[in-house]
């Protein structure tokens, strides 16, 4: 079967690499693969194809939305109209601590019923606490209610979790101790998997708060994503320098 062949011509080519844009670029489509990218002057154009002139606007690769709570709309709006007019085609959700329980049904339902974006998804803390502990979450929890969230924790990272997320700002997860969260996170990282938190305080204690989520990072050896780098109130006003200064050290240390 003969596909049809689309060439772009024109545009400036961002191509996820790094490398600098390519201005006056031609990139060639067969069905639904790129056979073919280079300046436009070295390319040779195919014959019958349908040529496109793309001159002033911009080709990259669909951007990934590190931190997305669409999942709500997945069923109402399967096309998510909202995120492919912007460029977007991954989307990332479990955030905040919330997230799908089981994982393998979850994934295995947007196969059977797919969206018009790739997914992937973290585990959640506050989701893990609820089953762990019921309705009684406010309270640091049990060795074995640890022991149960970390075997949860093992068991999505199975079944194919991005990695833990937390939202110590928020109620169900604001009691856990930070031994709590760090024996969470090294389950997942025996996955190479990421831990991704909403931190504990974002106002006065920015910065305490801050350090734990870089020194969960630290002893369960796992990447460390903060979800919202935020100075809320007076006392932090101007010391964003302080805070970006802090992420950097904790880089430069590995």
């Amino acid at each position: 079967m003969n596909l049809a062949i689309i060439v772009l011509l024109g545009a400036t080519l961002i191509d996820g690499s790094g490398r600098a844009p390519l201005r006056n670029s031609i990139v060639i489509l067969e069905g639904d693969k790129i056979v073919a990218v280079g300046p436009r002057n070295r390319v040779r154009v195919p014959e019958g194809a349908q040529v496109i002139d793309a001159s002033g606007l911009v080709i990259a690769p669909g951007f990934i939305d590190a931190h997305n709570h669409s999942d709500r709309g997945f069923t109402d709006d399967p096309s998510a109209a909202s995120q492919v007019s912007q460029g977007i085609t991954t989307v990332v959700i479990g955030q905040d601590g919330g997230s799908p329980y089981p994982i393998r049904p979850y994934l295995r339902s947007l196969d059977d019923n797919p969206i018009a974006l790739n997914v992937l998804t973290f585990v959640g803390h506050a989701t893990l606490r609820s089953r762990a502990m019921g309705e009684n979450t406010n309270r640091q929890a049990t060795p074995g209610e640890i022991e149960s969230m970390r075997q949860m924790v093992t068991q999505a990272m199975r079944d194919g979790a991005a990695g833990l997320s937390t939202g110590l700002e928020y109620e169900t997860g604001k009691p856990a101790s930070i031994e709590e969260v760090i024996t969470l996170a090294k389950a997942a990282s025996a996955f190479r998997g990421m831990y991704i938190s909403h931190i504990r305080d974002e106002a006065d204690k920015t910065f305490e708060a801050l350090e734990e989520a870089l020194r969960i990072g630290r002893e369960a050896r796992i990447p460390v994503q903060i979800s919202h780098i935020k100075l809320g109130s007076v006392a932090v006003w101007g010391r964003a320098q302080e805070a970006v200064a802090l992420i950097n050290r904790a880089r430069a240390r590995g």
